[in-house]
This record gives structure tokens, C-alpha cells and sequence, in this order.
């Protein structure tokens, strides 16, 4: 949706859509969304089993996935993060371009420090950049993601990976299912087609699988 910024939560244990909203273009990433976790957590069957939550920076909300004893991995990167990640002097090498490291940080307006896991890439003219740069440490590419999960960072790095599924599914309904082809003029009408594309995914998904 070129015109609207839908937030998205996914069961990745299954090829559907479990909740969308759709909120207009110039919504900050961040807005509402303890609201909408809120309804996505109230639409699992009681008692179904959840992994662990993988979401993009603006679904960073400590307090709320803590209070519901949510096992979280959710990207963060803002400027305390950078000065954070530029000063880790302890680096494990994961393979020859992959390093992993991790600190504790307390951001302004938190109760306690939380853990922030670091996965730093030397950039390479034959491999797309993937991650942030820092102007302290250049020829690198950072990626750093706040957990309350006690793993290690490249056991962490690989389950957060594993939301490449999320991706897939919204190429699919770009490319099957047109659902960034179109934009009525009332904002919920746009919503109720929007609405109506995710639940003709999710049946047609119900029937191939």
C-alpha cells in the first residue's frame, strides 16, 4: 500500500495473517502499537503456543511484551544504541565477514537496562548492504536487536531471520493478490478492501495447505 503504512502480524508456524491494520502514509512506525499488539495477542486461541515475537523497531515495547511473559526479539537502533554498539570491544567472529557482539543498556524513560544483541558485517563490493553504518566504525554494517532471551547472539540472529517468511507472504499478496494496487477515496472503504485481500489469502492458504 504506497498510500497507507499497515502494521502486520503474522503466525509464522502457519501461512496466514493473524491481524492488520491500515494507517495512513505519514504514521510514525511506533503509533499505536500496544493497541495492536493488543488485539493480535487477543486473537490466539487460548493456550496456543508462541514462539517468540520477531518484529521491526517500532514494535519495541519492552514493558508490554515483559507484563504478558513474552519471549521477544525485536530490532532497535536509535543514537544511544550506535554510541553503544561502536564501543563493544569484545567481538565473537562468526564466519569471515560476521561478527557477533552484545551490551546492557537502560534507555531515557525505562525502569531497568535490557539486553541488546549486535550482528557487525564488513561490507563487500559483491554483496548487498544489509544493516546500519556508523561514522565511528567504517566499512561496517550493523544490526542490533533488544531480547529477553538468554541465547546466544547467532542463535538469536537465525530465529530473527526466520521472519523472511513475513516477507514472502506480503510479495504475495503484492504480486497474487494486488493488495498495494489500489486506494478508494473514504479511508475505510480502503480499509475494507484491504481487510477483505488478507482474508481471501488467508483461505486461499487454508486450502493449499
Amino acid at each position: 500500500m504506497n498510500s497507507h503504512h499497515p502494521p502486520r502480524a503474522v503466525l509464522a508456524e502457519a501461512p496466514f495473517f493473524l491481524h492488520g491494520w491500515l494507517r495512513s502514509g505519514n504514521t510514525g512506525a511506533a503509533r499505536w502499537v500496544v493497541p495492536f499488539l493488543q488485539e493480535a495477542l487477543a486473537l490466539l486461541l487460548e493456550g496456543l503456543w508462541r514462539s517468540t515475537v520477531r518484529a521491526d523497531s517500532g514494535f519495541f515495547d519492552g514493558n508490554f511484551l515483559e507484563a504478558r511473559a513474552l519471549p521477544y526479539v525485536v530490532a532497535r537502533l536509535t543514537s544511544t544504541l550506535k554510541r553503544k554498539c561502536a564501543g563493544i570491544k569484545d567481538w565473537t567472529v562468526i564466519d569471515e565477514p560476521h561478527a557477533a557482539g552484545e551490551f546492557t543498556v537502560k534507555l531515557f524513560g525505562w525502569s531497568k537496562a535490557r539486553r541488546f544483541v549486535v550482528v557487525r558485517e564488513r561490507v563487500r563490493e559483491s554483496q548487498a548492504v544489509v544493516g546500519r553504518t556508523l561514522i565511528d566504525m567504517p566499512g561496517y554494517t550493523f544490526r542490533v536487536w533488544g531480547t529477553n532471551r538468554s541465547e546466544g547472539v547467532l542463535e538469536l540472529w537465525r530465529d530473527y531471520n526466520g521472519r523472511v517468511c513475513v516477507k514472502q507472504r506480503i510479495e504475495e499478496l503484492k504480486h497474487d493478490l494486488a493488495v498495494d494496487g489500489f486506494c478508494l477515496q473514504p479511508f475505510f472503504a480502503t480499509e475494507s478492501a484491504f481487510l477483505a485481500v488478507w482474508f481471501a489469502f488467508n483461505l486461499l492458504s487454508r486450502y493449499q495447505h
